[in-house]
């Protein structure tokens, strides 16, 4: 389901380790990385910040817009 290119936004805010992403943030998905236990995604946001979530939280915290 998440691919490369996607544009999606939060649906909930996400305290990251450094940063906090809040509810509505907008951004692209930008990389994909396939790992042993689980996929993660590199997303960077229209504030110019960059995240890298794994699936389970791209699950339950992103939707795709576009």
């Amino acid at each position: 389901m998440w691919k490369k290119g996607l544009s999606v936004r939060l649906t909930q805010t996400i305290e990251g380790k450094k940063e906090s992403f809040d509810e509505g943030l907008r951004g692209t998905i930008v990389e994909t990385f396939e790992l042993q236990h689980g996929n993660s995604y590199r997303v960077q946001f229209h504030d110019g910040r960059v995240a890298r979530f794994p699936e389970v939280l791209m699950d339950e915290a992103v939707e795709v817009i576009g």
